[in-house]
């Protein structure tokens, strides 16, 4: 009679008390609390906040908002804000320049088709060699600038930050999924004993 009071499987226990099965859920000690899917989550909605924020300056600016100042200095370490390199809207420049704005919204490009290109399971990263010759054209670009063999267009500028962007995303994406169950697995660890 005793021998058939559960049966567990992997994730789910199913009663068998009193002849009525019942499936319940049990929680395996080895599963991470930080699951991908919810550092993917958070990435998303911060890369989308981000974004929205960048956006939103120009449009506060234009409707003489004191805000927009906030959010220009907000930006303000980050990227040197040039009229002449941003992009404009409604009339102002969006809160970064177009190399930057081309990183974040090409980054969240890759953010979003991430799911669908590697899996959320997938934590495997690129090569050292791939990151630094993704990193190649940008570098080239700014060198060449800066020694004053070439002057970059917003084109130019635009479509290596896009590229640095996208690829950035299949970077850091499994890295933060693979430490955030790294670190549930060790607090879970710490937990048991």
């Amino acid at each position: 009679m005793f021998e058939n009071q559960c049966c567990i499987s992997a994730d789910f226990g199913i009663s068998c008390v009193g002849g009525s099965w019942r499936r319940t859920h049990i929680s395996n000690r080895n599963s991470p609390v930080v699951s991908p899917r919810t550092t993917y989550v958070v990435i998303l909605f911060g890369t989308i906040l981000w974004c929205s924020l960048i956006l939103l300056a120009p449009y506060l600016a234009a409707s003489s908002s004191p805000i927009a100042e906030f959010v220009y200095r907000a930006f303000h370490p980050i990227c040197h804000q040039l009229p002449e390199r941003s992009f404009h809207l409604f009339g102002a420049k969006l809160a970064v320049c177009v190399r930057c704005s081309s990183i974040y919204f090409s980054f969240l490009v890759g953010v979003v088709l991430y799911p669908f290109v590697r899996g959320l399971h997938n934590t495997r990263t690129p090569s050292r060699t791939f990151l630094f010759a993704t990193l190649l054209p940008i570098v080239l670009e700014v060198a060449t600038e800066w020694v004053g063999l070439y002057q970059s267009t917003a084109l130019t500028r635009s479509l290596t930050g896009a590229f640095l962007g996208f690829i950035l995303s299949f970077i850091v994406l499994p890295v933060a999924i693979e430490a955030g169950q790294q670190l549930s697995n060790k607090s879970s660890t710490i937990m048991q004993q």
